[in-house]
């Protein structure tokens, strides 16, 4: 699998947990916290994850955010370039793609925001997928 080439990384807090391990480190066995985040309304500089289609959806998470840690730490979030994203259900390559409950790449469907252009295939949810980041598009 080709890794991420990053064009932009930007530092925001992170008001939540990131990561379906959030309360401890599981490096080695999950990178569960490539997730769709957005901006906080009201909130300079605070993310927190998407959890709908058309979520203001601004980039993908970096890195795992530990629960103890939500909202006193800054975490990467990548915003433009191609990031590694985790699949909520089968994604065709070259789909645009959006954030679903989880914060987990899906294909998005017409007037929904698109996040990006998926790059690989993911055969199920969970799969870890390149992303081109286009936030603020719209799905055909």
């Amino acid at each position: 699998m080709a890794g991420p080439n990053y064009v932009m990384d930007k530092g925001f807090i992170a008001d939540v947990a990131i990561g379906s391990a959030a309360t401890g480190p599981d490096l080695a066995t999950s990178y569960d916290y490539f997730l769709f985040v957005k901006v906080i309304s009201g909130s300079q500089d605070h993310v927190t994850l998407a959890t709908a289609a058309n979520d203001p959806i601004i980039g993908v998470s970096q890195m795992r955010v530990l629960t103890a840690d939500a909202g006193s730490i800054v975490a990467d979030v990548r915003i433009e370039g191609i990031s590694k994203v985790v699949a909520g259900a089968a994604v065709a390559i070259g789909a645009p793609v959006t954030s679903n409950a989880s914060g987990r790449a899906v294909t998005a469907t017409t007037g929904q925001r698109g996040a990006g252009v998926a790059l690989q295939t993911a055969a199920a949810n969970g799969d870890l997928i390149d992303v081109q980041l286009t936030p603020g598009g719209q799905a055909p």
